[in-house]
């Protein structure tokens, strides 16, 4: 499997309004999908943009964590739950045992986890919740029925959910107010509530940000928790905790109220590009932009001492004396009070950044063969089927996945409301497939097309537009695309020809005249279909775009030229330079056109909804057909893009030659130095000489009290045959 690196993660947990704007714009976004592939193990999966569902997990494990008082919860991109700390195997019903951490048999499909006093709560990705671990109080009783959650929260006893109608829902403790321990009215949620987008809990009270930007708050009082400060705006997440309140503003400051005998409350002065928030019992932790923790408040435990050097940080957690954060590089990484082990993060824990829109996959053709396929499994379109092989290439649609075998056949899977999986009988010679909204698409070597599923009628309205009614007498194809609901074919002699929504331009959904090939047009060599755009490479490497474009999709920079291959997104337009870079425009609310910086290498791109990802080699220094600690040592490597020798680099496999927890001039100066070809006791001879004294390069490995020889001979052994 190849190495993996992602750039400009984004999480729906930090963004309450993600899901009303994903829910407001699914009509007319593309197949919320890519495919790329061949891959081997010379080549990067590298992928940008939102990702707020799993498609960026890239093969990674871990999407979020969740922090309770005394145990952790994380979620995995398989869509299953684990957990760790107090609340023993079996149930116990006593002190810190509720069973908290035993995961319901079979439970998966999770898309969010939420984790209280001694109960945990789970989001699945069909909008249902499940709670287990203590119920004294009635907090895991969900409420028969519910469902349309969009976002879970849960406190000391009680657990409260926002519905995608902006609804708010609670159970559990506080259903009065008795202002007695523990009836504060922290599930009464207030009559006429609306519009909200995010929930927030811990012990006795209930937060709540709402559309717009205003904050609510509601349950035990005593320290001013819930007085939301008058004039408060322009709020971006809310987090609740032990008595206290902390806000998010869209300045990336902090706000906090409450409580604040420990200082909890202060944010530190200077304190700005903060992107997420998490408040513990009486501390508060605040991720920045550039992937540092900073934490303030009670430190008793160590709670607010995060690592020395942490860093590529993207999601935090806080409980009541401890700290969790999920890490770009896949690491989970705990601190502070660890009496129940809710700080030690089973044993190859890995994998902990994944957040996509829902609806979202990708599919990866090996050159093996088979196929790998992760991110939204709703419809089970990541479900490769067992023992499939000879796979050549492969379509993702909004919930199918389709697949071309090298003997010309065709297999599909996943959703299958309008047939789009149901392959034709007798189907055969096929030489390419594309899976559009919910119809599918194939060329055949005769150069003639066939398509089925939305679209064999054209009734003019959703789904039926008529994208799977391929031309009568249309022949001499060498390329199709299918986008959400239209079509798209390419002529051997340069020609396009389209059909289904789009056929008119009435400047509305879904006619943006993305079907009205533009007059003229000829010496096409590859076409790609978006939401409603269409884009052209033409043989002179320019390239052309028509259809929708409100965020500027369609508009070509000026200059463009030596393009290799085009991709058309939701609302967004890539491509691909001879000189292996990517250049991208169009939507970029969600940073799908921001190209890392420095990317080269690439040999293919693809486009999702709100998200990029490209293919990139990668140099083989050691020649051994995989990336390894050789690579990053000279400069290969470098997982989390920043072009920075750092701790990221390091969990990926970089050795630490001289044991001091971070990568140095020491671990990267050691290569073929004497240039005999290998890298050998010569090269070791002249990085003592450069660094000084061995003691300041390596540590006593050997145990003989010394610095010497021996444990550059171990040194050297760590590294393998080849350095």
């Amino acid at each position: 499997m190849p190495a993996i690196r992602v750039a400009n993660t984004m999480h729906v947990w930090n963004l309450g309004l993600c899901a009303t704007r994903r829910n407001a714009l699914a009509a007319m976004l593309l197949v919320a999908a890519v495919v790329i592939g061949p891959v081997n193990a010379d080549v990067d999966v590298v992928a940008w943009g939102q990702q707020t569902c799993d498609q960026a997990d890239l093969r990674l494990q871990y999407l979020q964590v969740a922090a309770g008082d005394c145990h952790t919860v994380a979620l995995k991109t398989d869509g299953t739950v684990q957990a760790w700390g107090a609340g023993a195997t079996t149930n116990k019903g006593s002190n810190s045992n509720y069973s908290q951490l035993v995961v319901p048999v079979g439970l998966s499909g999770v898309a969010e986890v939420a984790a209280g006093d001694l109960h945990s709560v789970a989001l699945k990705s069909d909008g249902t919740v499940q709670a287990w671990g203590d119920n004294r109080y009635g907090q895991c009783s969900v409420p028969a029925g519910l469902s349309g959650v969009a976002h879970i929260a849960a406190g000391f006893a009680h657990t409260v959910v926002c519905k995608a109608d902006g609804t708010v829902q609670a159970w559990g403790v506080g259903t009065t107010n008795t202002r007695v321990f523990p009836n504060y009215g922290q599930s009464m949620v207030p009559a006429g509530l609306s519009s909200v987008t995010h929930v927030a809990a811990r012990w006795y009270h209930t937060v709540v940000l709402k559309t717009g930007g205003a904050v609510q708050a509601w349950g035990r009082n005593d320290f001013g928790q819930c007085n939301v400060p008058v004039g408060l705006s322009g709020v971006t997440q809310v987090a609740a905790g032990g008595l206290h309140t902390v806000v998010l503003k869209i300045d990336g400051t902090v706000q906090g109220w409450g409580y604040n005998s420990h200082g909890e409350c202060a944010a530190p002065a200077g304190l700005s590009d903060v992107t997420q928030v998490a408040a513990g019992g009486y501390h508060t932790m605040a991720l920045k932009s550039d992937g540092t923790v900073q934490v303030w408040g009670y430190n008793l435990f160590g709670q607010c001492s995060p690592p020395v050097g942490l860093s590529g940080v993207t999601q935090i957690a806080a409980g009541y004396d401890h700290a969790v954060v999920c890490k770009g590089d896949g690491t989970v990484r705990a601190w502070g009070r660890n009496e129940y082990g809710q700080c030690s993060a089973p044993a190859g824990l890995a994998g902990g950044m994944a957040v996509a829109v829902k609806n979202a996959h990708i599919v990866v053709c090996n050159v093996d063969g088979t196929l790998q396929a992760w991110g939204d499994n709703y419809y089970g379109q990541c479900n490769v089927p067992a023992g499939l092989s000879g796979i050549t290439q492969g379509g993702a649609g909004y919930g199918h996945t389709v697949v071309l075998k090298t003997d010309g056949t065709v297999q599909a899977w996943g959703y299958n409301s309008q047939g789009q999986c149901n392959v034709p009988p007798g189907l055969v010679a096929v030489t390419q497939v594309e899976a559009g909204g919910y119809h599918t698409v194939a060329l055949k070597a005769d150069g003639t097309a066939q398509a089925w599923g939305a679209g064999t009628i054209n009734t003019g309205s959703s789904p039926n537009y008529g994208q799977s009614i391929v031309p009568m007498g249309l022949s001499g194809v060498k390329q199709v695309a299918a986008g959400w609901d239209h079509t798209v074919a390419l002529k051997a002699d340069g020609n396009v020809q389209a059909w289904g929504s789009g056929t008119t331009n009435t400047g509305s959904s879904p006619n943006y005249g993305q079907s009205i090939v533009p007059s003229g047009l000829s010496g096409v060599k590859q076409i790609a279909a978006g939401s409603g755009h269409t884009v052209a490479l033409k043989t002179d490497g320019a390239v052309q775009a028509w259809g929708y474009n409100s965020f500027g999709q369609c508009n070509v920079p000026s200059g463009l030229l030596s393009v290799t291959q085009v991709a058309a997104g939701g609302l967004h337009t890539v491509v691909l330079k001879t000189d292996g870079t990517v250049q991208a425009w169009g939507y970029n609310l969600d940073g799908q056109c921001l190209v890392p910086a420095g990317l080269s290498g690439v040999t293919r791109v693809a486009a999702g909804s709100y998200y990029t990802v490209v293919l990139a080699t990668f140099t083989d220094c050691n020649a051994n057909g995989q990336r390894d600690s050789y690579e990053i040592m000279h400069g290969a490597l470098d997982c989390d893009g920043n072009h920075i020798p750092d701790e990221c680099d390091l969990a990926a496999g970089a050795p630490d030659v001289n044991g001091n927890s971070r990568l140095d001039a020491c671990e990267f100066a050691l290569g073929d130095m004497d240039l005999n070809g290998i890298v050998d006791f010569g090269d070791v001879a002249l990085i003592m000489l450069d660094f000084g004294p061995c003691a300041s390069c390596l540590s006593d490995l050997d145990g003989n009290r010394a610095v010497d020889f021996g444990d550059v001979a171990m040194a050297l052994l760590s590294l393998g045959p080849t350095g």
